[in-house]
């Protein structure tokens, strides 16, 4: 659960953290020009008092814009002191005042280390490293030796087994194998895993159940069990508890084929599951 929280985190802090930049006060005149320098391309540039004429040029302020940069100088010295906003591509904010007078011609705010990049970078480098753990789990795990004889189905000549689980404290892993004694391949479009708990909600009371689809973390082998060959796959599952009437399930399914087979494993012998 802790790498798919990251994922989640990483792709949702770009819009849930917006840090602000004070960029101070920018002075501007109508024979001087100040050039912005921004960290990435501008999206929007809002000045607080600019209003734009019939002929569709602005009274105070002209604008230039392109791509990280934008220049801006007065019409005259009878200009307000207004607000100017910066909305980068990456939702930065950069905020400041512009009014009348002799300032820099250069603000250069390129350099700005921003807190969603330190804190994204931050992200990136801790998913790496959980990556690389599970990885190495599930490497481990299938070189082991097979473990369970009884998780597994046999159906049209080809044997479905899961060999090997672990535990850790976020994941499952699992080393599926496919014993194909057929002349034909198994083409595997996928593989489904849901845990069942009593039974589905219905009118009667034999077809009550809850179900939870699981997406794996981690899935690494080929997909096809050639045709006389043994397969081995490995899976990568959020760790999930269920109640004493649960169940995990998994079912394989084959591309252009009706051998769907589906392996059960009990809540209680989930619990007995050794761990790393």
């Amino acid at each position: 659960m802790r790498k798919i929280a990251l994922q989640l985190w990483i792709l949702t802090v770009s819009a849930a953290l917006t840090a602000q930049h004070n960029m101070g006060t920018i002075e501007v005149c109508e024979n001087k020009t100040a050039t912005l320098i921004f960290p990435a391309t501008i999206d929007i540039i809002v000045i607080g008092n600019n209003p734009m004429l019939d002929d569709g040029t602005y009274e105070f302020f002209e604008l230039m814009q392109k791509g990280n940069n934008c220049i801006i100088r007065s019409y005259s010295d009878d200009i307000p002191e207004t607000s100017i906003n910066v909305i980068l591509d990456d939702d930065e904010i950069f905020y400041g005042m512009l009014k009348y007078g002799d300032g820099k011609l250069i603000h250069n705010f390129k350099n700005v280390v921003t807190e969603k990049k330190v804190m994204l970078e931050a992200a990136k480098t801790e998913k790496a490293v959980v990556d690389g753990q599970i990885k190495e789990k599930l490497h481990s795990l299938m070189q082991q030796k097979q473990e369970y004889y009884t998780y597994g189905v046999y159906e049209n000549d080809i044997e479905f087994v899961i060999k090997n689980i672990r535990n850790d404290a976020a994941n499952t892993y699992m080393k599926i194998t496919i014993n194909n004694s057929t002349a034909n391949n198994y083409d595997i479009d996928g593989i489904l895993f849901k845990y069942v708990e009593g039974r589905r909600l219905g009118i009667k009371k034999s077809e009550a159940k809850t179900e939870e689809r699981i997406m794996p973390v981690l899935q690494e082998g080929p997909e096809v069990a050639a045709a006389y060959h043994s397969t081995d796959i490995g899976i990568v599952l959020p760790l999930f508890t269920v109640g004493n009437k649960g169940r995990l399930e998994v079912q394989l399914r084959e591309k252009n084929g009706t051998r769907n087979p589906v392996i059960i494993i009990k809540s209680s012998e989930i619990v007995k599951i050794k761990v790393f």
